[in-house]
């Protein structure tokens, strides 16, 4: 990085697109938080460290060392966070910046070395030139503060860090937008440019049938209709990132309120109650964990039932086109409208419960569903007409099908069987993972679905059944997924073939080794008042693993050197 980029870096932070009229009150619209050059350099050192180059925090004091000419950041309280701000006042949006500094002057002299030049004035601030504008610069009880004018700086509470409290000590790296405050036009000016923009997508495709684009033209509008509301009820939204090298993971959180008394608000309030009827799938140790519960609103539901009709037409047309004898099709279209029927009966239930499990090792596959039902009797008898529909279409695929084959916990288990050595594709592939037999069970109780498949598959589910039962109404958060590396990985090296396939996933495994019992993917959404928080979370081995794909990728797309040797 030499100085011409890292002066353009600095001049992004302290730009702004105009200046404060004091007749009108300044609202902060965008407010960014850095956690400091300090934080910044134990985190370069934390993940250098993770990808065998311990060195980078050193090299970053290096760029910093040349970037100012041997100076280095004088005048910077390296241990404090930085800050910026910008401005909604009428139709201008200026911007500000906060920096601690223990020393203004040698700041000023340190702006200087990055090509900014700082002059100090006859009131003791300093004029700053910058690639677009003059900026000013004064300080103030530890803080160096510079904006597009006096007046911007007037606008700056005596402590700015106020501007960024809701972020500091959280995230490295932070920025709000601060939607409730754009003004009404700006926010009329989005969505008319949202609109504007859908419009222009909206003719009818040569392709496209008249159902098909009514379908596409409704969903378009209705969408178009809930960021209008987003613009009008939004209160904030947040995304913040943080590293935590004593936890041994990153963090990337997207957060979102609504303004107090409004419909999304509302919304949002129906996630501080969430529970489930099928803990049984939280099981943190699985290969992949999910688990997601939530109420649909009438907006939702609405919404599912235009898509689910688009598709029902669609299906129905696509029967029509088949060439079936007239039995037959009467059959299809009787089958295909009462799982239509079920499908809608459960979005009016406005019920989201369910989960999923899949566990993986080198001679393993086993995968476990369920999910919330409406009416379980009903979709048991769908379930049966379905099954013997396909074997009066497939005789021979009696023998593999058992209806009834046992009950648990109230529970009918219905199995297909199918001998993995007469699989059309991936015979052998499927045989190392889950037997002689590649079994499918579908579980039905009064308001559950279950499915289930792979080996020892009945095991499996039984035991979420258990848990499940063993635990109703559980309050967990809205959605939770885990995904673990290490299993995933070692089942790709033992089924894989392609030795280039089985190198990377070995280094995979290398890396991963280095951190274990850290190597999973977490996604989490948590309520919050009158909204929500949605957090992916990378532990230390999976770090590991994206610095080590960091460096290969770029070698392996440039030519046959893949650099695996040089790892």
């Amino acid at each position: 990085m030499n100085r011409k980029l890292l002066s353009l870096l600095v001049a992004a932070m302290v730009l702004a697109s105009g200046s404060l009229c004091p007749a009108q009150e300044a609202k902060p619209v965008v407010t960014v938080l850095f956690s400091g050059y300090d934080a910044l350099r134990v985190d370069v050192g934390y993940v250098g460290g993770l990808l065998g180059q311990p060195e980078l925090a050193a090299a970053l004091d290096g760029i910093i060392a040349l970037s100012t000419q041997g100076k280095g950041l004088q005048g910077l309280d390296a241990e404090r966070p930085w800050g910026a701000v910008v401005y909604s006042r009428g139709e201008e949006f200026p911007m500000a910046v906060f920096v601690p500094t223990t020393d203004v002057k040698a700041l000023a002299g340190t702006l200087t070395a990055l090509d900014f030049e700082a002059v100090v004035q006859p009131d003791g601030t300093y004029e700053v030139q910058t690639p677009m504008q003059p900026m000013v610069m004064k300080e103030r009880d530890g803080w160096a503060l510079v904006a597009d004018s006096a007046d911007t700086l007037a606008a700056l509470p005596d402590d700015p860090t106020t501007l960024v409290a809701h972020m500091a000590g959280k995230y490295n790296f932070g920025i709000t937008a601060h939607v409730a405050n754009l003004p009404e036009e700006v926010r009329q000016m989005i969505t008319d440019q949202l609109g504007m923009g859908a419009a222009m997508g909206m003719p009818q495709m040569p392709d496209e049938t008249d159902e098909q684009y009514a379908l596409r033209k409704a969903m378009t509008d209705r969408s178009i209709g809930q960021l209008t509301t987003m613009m009008t009820e939004l209160d904030r939204f947040l995304v913040g990132i943080n590293i935590d090298a004593e936890a041994g993971e990153a963090t990337f959180d997207l957060a979102v309120s609504a303004l107090e008394g409004t419909n999304t608000a509302e919304q949002f309030a129906q996630l501080m109650e969430t529970t489930t009827n099928f803990a049984g799938f939280d099981q943190p140790d699985a290969a992949v964990s999910a688990l997601m519960s939530s109420k649909l609103t009438e907006e939702d539901a609405e919404q599912l039932r235009t898509l689910l009709g688009g598709v029902r037409t669609g299906a129905l047309e696509e029967l029509e086109q088949q060439n079936l004898s007239d039995d037959e099709l009467a059959v299809s279209e009787q089958l295909m409208d009462k799982i239509f029927d079920v499908l809608e009966e459960n979005i009016d239930a406005k019920v989201l419960d369910g989960g999923l499990i899949a566990k993986m090792a080198p001679d393993r596959l086993t995968v476990v569903a369920g999910m919330h039902v409406a009416d379980g009797p009903t979709t048991e008898e769908l379930v049966r007409q379905l099954f013997e529909q396909f074997i009066k279409d497939q005789p021979e695929a009696e023998a593999y099908v058992q209806l009834d084959a046992e009950t648990h916990a109230g529970m009918n288990l219905h199995v297909v069987s199918t001998p993995t050595e007469e699989l059309a594709e991936g015979a052998e592939f499927m045989q190392k993972l889950v037997g002689d037999t590649f079994d499918v069970i579908v579980g039905i109780g009064p308001n559950s679905l279950y499915l289930a498949a792979g080996r020892d598959a009945a095991g499996e589910l039984k035991q979420v059944i258990d848990a499940s039962a063993a635990a109703p109404d559980k309050r967990v958060s809205p959605a939770t997924v885990r995904v673990a590396l290490t299993p995933i990985v070692n089942m790709i090296a033992a089924m894989e073939d392609d030795p280039s396939t089985q190198q990377m996933a070995g280094m995979m495994t290398i890396a991963l080794g280095q951190s274990p019992g850290k190597d999973r993917v977490k996604f989490e959404t948590r309520p919050l008042p009158n909204g929500s928080l949605t957090r992916i979370t990378l532990e230390e081995g999976v770090i590991r693993v994206l610095g080590m794909a960091a460096m290969i990728l770029p070698e392996m797309m440039m030519g046959p050197g893949t650099g695996f040797d040089d790892f």
